[in-house]
């Protein structure tokens, strides 16, 4: 069972799925490695920002970005 998360910054519709049982974390384009992109059209910086706090919240085990290495 997939917890879906509005993750805005990146882009306003940004969202990830959270599966709490195993601790898994598919981040989509919300979280990847490499430097922020935020000079997209819709990114929002201040958003991003809020995002990023309330994943520190997270019991997050695996994560997997939408590009790059599991983290």
């Amino acid at each position: 069972k997939f917890r879906v998360l509005h993750l805005p910054g990146h882009s306003p519709d940004s969202i990830a799925l959270f599966d709490e049982a195993d601790g898994l974390f598919f981040a989509g384009d919300a979280i990847y490695d490499g430097m922020l992109i935020d000079d997209l059209p819709d990114s929002d910086r201040t958003a991003y920002c809020r995002t990023m706090q309330r994943l520190l919240d997270l019991p997050i085990r695996i994560g997997l970005g939408g590009h790059g290495p599991i983290f």
